[in-house]
């Protein structure tokens, strides 16, 4: 009776042993886990910098480096595709289009841009839907080269008409603005100027229309001489406030029809007073006035 005790006593002390020992088992296997997450957190992750966009990048868009920031990323999700700070110089990119639209924050991959001089490169300038045109021009109706692509121009057309076909007839001028709005491409084949440098000389200028509107042009250089009248950076005061402060405004619209005239008889009081020698008298009417210009 008594061994049978302890056979029973030994054998209650071999499961409570066994049991003690599972348990203790459980407990360990359940805080590795929790030991190697902390042990990771602890450490620090390296990181590198790479290049995104400081703000939205609209496709055809002119860029510079202020148009980007370096931002800190973890080394282990950089990849090939990513601009590395230590290895890529930013200034490398001024002068570059976007061939596509890039978000504000979103790292910037090379392949999206095109350098002067590139194959395929003033068609990746173009905006969906509009025509590149060539316009003759001179110091004086270019602004004497102090316009540079991706400035905004407006287009003068000055014109010479006679009033009949008589060679005593008399001639009268106008100027029409016929576009505003107009976004310069290129100076001659300059498609990006150098900095300090101007376009004096150039003989061309490559403006962005809509198709339609190349066609307004092309019939207003036969009648006429092309000037540009450069446009500001701002529409307005709040815009030019947070181009000082941003360095960056909304992407201007397309081009549209101009809607003012002037004649000769508007810019010099002599054809409206002088009446000139022949006598003769040219009347001019807008809307709903006439106006008499020369004679007696």
């Amino acid at each position: 009776m008594i061994i049978r005790k302890i056979i029973l006593i030994f054998i209650a002390l071999i499961l409570s042993g066994g049991t003690a020992f599972l348990a203790k088992s459980w407990l360990d296997a359940n805080k590795r886990p929790h030991q190697s997450a902390q042990s990771v957190a602890t450490s620090p992750q390296r990181e590198v910098e790479i290049l995104i966009a400081k703000a939205d990048i609209p496709l055809g868009k002119f860029v510079t480096e202020s148009d980007f920031i370096w931002q800190e990323w973890p080394e282990d999700y950089a990849s090939d595709h990513h601009l590395i700070k230590d290895n890529f110089k930013i200034e490398t990119l001024n002068g570059q289009v976007a061939r596509k639209e890039i978000s504000a924050g979103e790292p910037v991959n090379i392949q999206k841009f095109i350098r002067p001089g590139e194959r395929g490169f003033l068609a990746a300038v173009l905006k969906p839907g509009h025509r590149a045109l060539s316009i003759p021009i001179s110091e004086e109706t270019g602004i004497n080269g102090l316009v540079f692509p991706g400035d905004r121009v407006d287009l003068i057309a000055s014109m010479t008409i006679k009033e009949d076909e008589d060679k005593k007839a008399r001639k009268r001028h106008a100027s029409e603005t016929v576009m505003t709005n107009v976004r310069v491409l290129a100076l001659g084949t300059t498609l990006n100027t150098p900095e300090g440098e101007t376009n004096k000389g150039s003989k061309t200028v490559t403006v962005e229309l809509k198709p339609n509107q190349v066609e307004i042009i092309a019939v207003a250089k036969v009648y006429g001489k092309i000037s540009l009248s450069l446009r500001p950076l701002a529409k307005n005061e709040d815009e030019l406030q947070e181009l000082i402060e941003t360095g960056n405004i909304e992407a201007d619209e397309s081009p549209a029809k101009g809607d003012s005239f002037t004649w000769d008889y508007e810019a010099t009081q002599v054809f409206r007073f002088g009446g000139g020698s022949t006598g003769e008298s040219l009347v001019i009417s807008r809307g709903n006035t006439s106006v008499k210009v020369g004679g007696e």
